[in-house]
C-alpha cells in the first residue's frame, strides 16, 4: 500500500502475510489514520509503488485508529506520471511500477485466457487510451482488476464526453507491441482533479468520442468450461505418430526421475520479445530486436515415468517456476562448479504432476514417426511427492534420441531431497578394503531389511538397533583383521 502525509510525503508500506487478516482488515483506502508501532526498513529493490530508498513495515505491534479532526492538506492522488514514448525503455528495469494518463477511447469485454503453467483459465479485459499527441496504449488488467473495471457511471452515451483516466501500478510488457500489464497493484481514477488534467480539458474540452460498451455479463465467464483432454500413459504417447496429435495436446500422470544435465537449464532471454539472446562483450544482446535487456529464464528438461514407459520432456519459464517453486535467477545464484545442479532444482525429483504434453518440435523430423520428447503446455493437477519411484519395466518404451540406461536416481549431495539419494535399482559393486575393523558379536545386530511394495514401484526401508552399552564394554574393544592374501 502507499501512504501520505497531511504534507504530500509518500512512502511504500507492506503488512507481512501471517499479519494479513489482522491488520488488513483495519485499513481502507482514501481513508486517514494514525499509524504507530512500525518498523523503518530499507526499499525493495524492484516493483516498488514509489520511488524511495526506505519503506514502512507493519509488524505485531503496529497500532492503527482512526484519526480525529484531521487535516484538509491530504492529497488525494499519488502519482509519477511517464510518457508513453518513455514506456519502451522501462521495459529491461524492474525497480518501480509506472503511472500513466490519458484519455478512454475503447473498452473491450471480458474474455478467458490460459497462461502456460496457470491450472485454470484467467480473465482479462483491454483499455485504450490516448495522450495528446494522439498515441494510444493499451492497458491490460487481469482477474479482479478486470471483472470491477466499468465506466458505466462515468460515461454518457448522450453527450458522449471523454472520459479522462489515471492508471497508477501498472507494468510494462512487450507482447505485439508495447503495452501495460495492470495486476492487484494497479488502480485507477476517473477524470482526476490533478494539474495534468488541465491541459486535457484546454485541448479536447469541446470533443465528443463514441464508445461502446461491454455488455457481456460477468456470470458467462462463469460457465466457461475448459475442453475435455484425453488422458493417455507414457507408452501410448510415445507410439503415437506426432502428426495425430490434438493441438490441445493429451494429458499424462508422470513422476520426475532425474535431470537432464546434457544441456544447461537455464537461457538468457530478451525481455522484449522473449527470444533467445546471445553473448556481446560483458552482456547479452538480440539480433532479432537489436535490444540488449535480457532476464535469465528456465529451459527445463527432465525425465518422468508412470511405470509404463519413460520418457522426456521439457517446459520452458512458466511453467518450471512453478514446478521448481523459484525463479530461474534465485536457483542461478545457488549454481557453482561443484553442484551443476542445484539443491532447490534437485528436489523436483519425485514430485508427480498430470500434465498437458504434445510432441517437440524435432519429432516431426523424427525418421521413426514417433515423439523424440513431449513438451509441457500446462500443468493439470500437482499431486506432491511421492515416497516411491515408478520402476522403468523391461518392455520399457522411449524416444529415440533418449539412452536406454537403467532408472537410477541421481541427486546432488547434501540436497532437500536427501532422503532419495541412496534409492536406486541397480547393486553397488563390492569394494574389498585393505585393513577390516571387526566387533564382537552383539547381542541386537544390526539388520537390513528390503521390502518390495509391488511389481511397478520399490521403497527400500532401513531398520538398524544396537546395544550401546556394549560398544562401550571392555570386551567390545575392535580388532585389525587382514583380509586373506590372493
Amino acid at each position: 500500500m502507499v501512504l501520505s502525509d497531511c504534507k504530500g510525503n509518500s512512502i511504500y508500506a507492506e503488512i507481512p502475510a501471517n499479519l494479513a487478516e489482522e491488520k488488513g482488515v483495519l485499513i481502507e483506502t482514501n481513508q486517514i489514520y494514525d499509524i504507530s508501532r512500525f518498523r523503518v526498513t530499507a526499499a525493495k529493490t524492484a516493483y516498488k509503488p514509489i520511488d524511495g530508498d526506505k519503506m514502512i513495515q507493519f509488524t505485531t505491534y503496529t497500532i492503527i485508529k482512526p484519526a480525529s479532526n484531521p487535516p484538509p492538506t491530504f492529497p488525494l492522488y499519488i502519482y509519477r506520471l511517464t510518457p508513453f514514448d518513455e514506456i519502451e525503455s522501462q521495459i529491461q528495469h524492474k525497480t518501480k511500477f509506472l503511472d500513466v494518463l490519458g484519455t478512454i477511447t475503447e473498452v473491450t469485454a471480458l474474455k478467458t485466457v490460459h497462461i502456460q503453467g496457470q491450472l485454470s483459465p484467467t480473465i482479462i479485459r483491454d483499455v485504450m487510451i490516448e495522450d495528446l499527441s494522439r498515441k494510444t496504449l493499451k492497458i491490460t488488467l487481469w482477474a479482479k482488476r478486470a471483472t470491477s473495471f466499468t465506466i458505466q457511471d462515468v460515461y454518457d452515451p448522450v453527450s458522449k464526453k471523454p472520459i479522462l483516466a489515471l492508471f497508477v501500478g501498472c507494468l510494462p510488457k512487450f507482447y505485439k507491441g508495447v503495452y501495460l500489464s495492470g495486476g492487484a497493484a494497479c488502480h485507477w481514477y476517473f477524470n482526476p482533479t490533478i494539474p495534468e488534467a488541465e491541459a486535457y480539458q484546454n485541448r479536447r474540452g469541446g470533443e465528443t468520442i463514441q464508445l461502446h460498451l461491454p455488455t457481456q455479463p460477468k456470470h458467462a465467464l462463469q460457465t466457461f468450461q475448459p475442453p475435455t483432454i484425453e488422458h493417455k500413459t507414457l507408452e501410448q504417447l510415445l507410439t503415437m505418430n506426432p502428426y495425430d496429435y490434438p493441438d490441445t495436446g493429451y494429458e499424462c500422470t508422470v513422476t520426475i526421475t532425474k535431470i537432464d544435465t546434457s544441456n544447461t537449464w537455464w537461457y538468457p532471454s530478451c525481455t522484449k520479445c522473449g527470444r533467445k539472446t546471445t553473448p556481446h562483450n560483458t552482456t547479452y544482446y538480440c539480433d532479432w530486436c537489436k535490444w540488449d535487456g535480457y532476464k535469465f529464464k528456465y529451459k527445463l528438461k527432465f525425465r518422468a515415468s508412470d511405470a509404463t514407459a519413460m520418457a522426456q520432456m521439457f517446459c520452458f519459464d512458466n511453467i518450471a517456476r512453478y514446478i521448481v517453486g523459484k525463479s530461474c535467477e534465485v536457483i542461478l545464484r545457488s549454481t557453482n562448479a561443484a553442484t551443476p545442479i542445484p539443491p532447490d532444482l534437485a528436489q523436483i525429483v519425485s514430485l508427480k504432476f498430470t500434465f498437458r504434453v504434445i510432441p517437440d518440435d524435432s519429432s516431426f523430423n523424427n525418421q521413426d514417426q514417433v515423439p523424440i520428447a513431449l513438451r509441457i503446455i500446462s500443468i493439470t493437477t500437482a499431486h506432491g511427492r511421492q515416497h516411491a519411484l515408478p520402476l522403468k519395466p523391461t518392455n520399457i518404451i522411449e524416444g529415440t534420441s533418449t539412452p536406454q540406461n537403467k532408472l537410477q536416481l541421481q541427486l546432488i549431495e547434501n540436497s532437500p531431497s536427501n532422503p532419495f539419494q541412496n534409492l536406486s535399482t541397480s547393486t553397488p559393486p563390492t569394494i574389498q578394503a585393505a585393513r577390516k575393523l571387526i566387533y564382537p558379536p552383539l547381542s541386537n545386530p544390526v539388520t537390513y531389511q528390503h521390502t518390495p511394495k509391488s511389481d511397478d514401484e520399490e521403497e527400500i526401508t532401513e531398520q538398524q538397533t544396537m546395544n550401546t552399552s556394549q560398544i562401550k564394554g571392555k570386551n567390545s574393544m575392535p580388532s585389525f583383521e587382514s583380509p586373506p592374501k590372493r
